[in-house]
């Protein structure tokens, strides 16, 4: 039997996992948790600080375009009327 047709359950299994929003969030709430508890050492410090702010502005970004589209969706739904009764 070669290699090629024998199944990897380990792969197979990494290649199914994704991130969603709920991760990221969990990641910002541990990066908190441990800065305040003092496990993030001084050297260490920038490192941490950089991915917390790329986590913190990619669910920024997420939540403005879900606003956006939420919007959107609102103003397709009423015509694009006004709802003010002139």
């Amino acid at each position: 039997m070669s290699n090629n047709n024998m199944k990897n359950p380990i792969l197979d299994k990494t290649q199914e996992q994704t991130i969603v929003v709920e991760d990221l969030l969990v990641i910002i709430k541990l990066i908190q948790a441990s800065a305040q508890r003092g496990s993030i050492k001084a050297n260490e410090l920038k490192t941490v600080g950089n991915l917390y702010d790329k986590i913190n502005f990619i669910l920024n970004k997420l939540q403005n375009e879900q606003e956006q589209l939420k919007k959107e969706q609102e103003e397709t739904k009423d015509g694009g009327l006004s709802k003010t009764n002139n």
